[in-house]
């Protein structure tokens, strides 16, 4: 009795074949059948009749192939492509012989599996029951002949899997892309063990740069650098910068298995790291002593760009290889360093500012080891706008004529004004706005005109220490210091006005003091009498000044009060002017 593939028992009597889901039509039933109503819901085929029966009897069963599956038997080193092809034959009832295109044949004898050559009747390798039910797969087979010029017991794979399929241990098949994708699809999980995706020659050297495509150049490597976060400190003149660096290049001597298609996918083992080249830079312009790593935060991936080379048939697995020189290498990994920054603070705080990344190849001389420019780039993903600064632009310079390759990183900034003015010069210009206000005080009130003046001093001079503190001591004049000394020395002429505003309405510079002294001589108790003298007459310097300061009044007072007016007027319009032609050139100088 054997099944035939159908059965009813989603409805009854209604019987669907297994294969395809059609509904059977053509039935040839046996005598007094069908009789098992819901216990009996299969079809079992007895010579020529048909009748329904339990689903859960063990009975042999059909099996429907659209063509002649070819097998293949990995492992031996034939010359000829057809001694590793083989068909399957079912000579006698429970009898499989896996029958070779030529010599060969593989065929149950007892209790083992015997590979035989027909031809010289000789056992070439035998597989015992003990070992492997089925040959299918992959087995320990013992060599009686030997085989690639060994003996002993070695590992052949005999599998119906095509050029697309990846054969289980087991003997199944499935997608080959599905090999080391870190997910179990076989039913031993056997496409996930073994996954070396390095293969290394014999006699590789990882200390040695591998040899260029091309004889007699140095190897291309590119430099791409992906800058995350930047900082620059005024205060101590360096640049901190997060970033990623990777590094590409390729090596022919290295031959890569099973890569995929998505390169996170490729990535190195890390035990396998350090047992391959890796290019290897230092930084120039740090703190201290930098170069790159590869270590656990570094991840060494391969990138496929080339096609799987034809199937060894003498090696015992399914992979798809590729050649080190189509496929390239990169490490990448992530750095935070603190580059040092010579700081052009002259025009501070309208400023712009260059810093440089300086690296240097340190693995190989350029002889050996070039940096390629077409592959090399440096891109910027974090914030334009910084605490302080503007991200401007970044730019990489390689440069290969030295006797080790360097490579630079530009990075522009431009500082943001808005602090400072808000800090800085707004305070300042209300500071001097008061300063000139207190030339319309009261002329008579000379000391609160001065205070007035001398307090806005000490808040500048205040505020010139705390900006000049908070930035590097240069040899040179910032422009924020010119404008600090121009505030103090404007409010000099304010207090300088203010003096000699007073000393003319008291008449001290033209020598009409209404206050002159007056010489009393004293003699003894009961002596002669006192005796006034007249007041001394002006000094040269104080008749000149008169007459240089002369305003045409007549008397005394009106010469005092006109010459304060003189005066007041003058200031009145020296400071705005004075302020006015600073700025002019001031801000030409700035933006020019």
């Amino acid at each position: 009795m054997t099944w035939i593939g159908a059965t009813d028992n989603a409805h009854e009597g209604v019987y669907v074949k297994a294969h395809d889901g059609e509904v059977a039509e053509f039935f040839k039933w046996g005598s007094n059948d069908p009789n098992g109503l819901q216990w009996q819901n299969c079809l079992i085929l007895d010579l020529d009749y048909m009748h329904d029966y339990p689903c859960y009897v063990l009975r042999e069963a059909l099996c429907y192939l659209a063509g002649q599956q070819e097998w293949t038997l990995k492992g031996p080193c034939e010359e000829d492509t057809a001694n590793y092809k083989y068909s399957l034959t079912h000579p006698d009832k429970g009898r499989l012989v896996f029958r070779g295109y030529y010599q060969y044949e593989i065929a149950e004898e007892g209790e083992a599996w015997l590979w035989r050559n027909v031809i010289t009747d000789t056992i070439v390798a035998r597989l015992s029951f003990a070992e492997a039910r089925w040959p299918m797969g992959r087995r320990n087979w013992t060599m009686e002949s030997e085989v690639c010029e060994k003996k002993g017991v070695q590992v052949l794979q005999l599998s119906s899997c095509t050029g697309e399929e990846y054969t289980c241990r087991d003997g199944s098949c499935i997608p080959r892309l599905q090999r080391c994708d870190r997910r179990p699809d076989c039913h031993d999980e056997s496409d996930e063990q073994e996954c070396q995706l390095v293969r290394r020659p014999v006699g590789y050297h990882h200390t040695l740069p591998p040899p260029s495509t091309v004889a007699g150049t140095p190897l291309p490597v590119g430099l791409k650098i992906k800058l995350v976060s930047l900082s620059l400190s005024d205060k101590d003149s360096y640049l901190e910068v997060t970033y990623h660096l990777n590094v590409t290049w390729s090596d022919l001597r290295l031959r890569f298995h099973d890569l995929k298609a998505a390169a996170r996918l490729n990535q190195v083992p890390v035990t396998d790291q350090g047992s391959l080249w890796t290019p290897t830079l230092t930084l120039i312009n740090v703190r201290g002593t930098e170069r790159t790593r590869v270590d656990d935060e570094a991840v060494l991936t391969v990138h496929r760009r080339g096609h799987p080379l034809d199937d060894d048939l003498s090696v015992p697995e399914d992979a798809d290889v590729y050649l080190g020189v189509e496929n390239h290498l990169s490490v990448e990994r992530k750095y935070t360093s603190n580059f040092l920054c010579d700081l052009d603070l002259e025009l501070y705080p309208f400023d712009t500012q260059r810093c440089y990344m300086e690296m240097e190849m340190l693995s190989a001389a350029t002889d050996f080891v070039k940096l390629e420019k077409n592959v090399s780039e440096v891109t910027y993903v974090g914030a334009e706008l910084l605490i302080e600064y503007t991200v401007v632009s970044v730019s990489l310079m390689v440069n290969n004529s030295h006797t080790m390759a360097q490579a630079e990183v530009e990075v522009v900034l431009q500082r943001r004004v808005g602090y400072p003015i808000i800090s800085i010069y707004v305070p300042t210009v209300i500071l001097l706005i008061l300063a000139y206000l207190s030339l319309v005080f009261r002329r008579d009130n000379f000391d609160t005109r001065v205070m007035s003046s001398l307090t806005v001093l000490l808040v500048l001079a205040s505020l010139f220490t705390q900006t000049s503190t908070s930035l590097p001591k240069t040899s040179y004049f910032k422009m924020v210091d010119v404008w600090l000394l121009f505030c103090i020395s404007l409010i000099f002429f304010v207090i300088v006005f203010h003096v000699t505003i007073d000393m003319a309405a008291t008449g001290q510079l033209t020598g009409d003091s209404s206050k002159f002294p007056t010489t009393t001589q004293v003699f003894p108790f009961g002596g002669k009498e006192k005796m006034s003298f007249p007041p001394p007459a002006p000094k040269p310097r104080q008749m000149m000044l008169s007459k240089s300061l002369s305003t045409g009044g007549n008397s005394p007072e009106e010469k005092k009060r006109l010459l304060s007016d003189k005066l007041f007027r003058q200031a009145l319009i020296f400071i705005p002017g004075y302020f006015i032609l600073f700025n002019i050139i001031y801000w030409i100088y700035i933006f020019a």
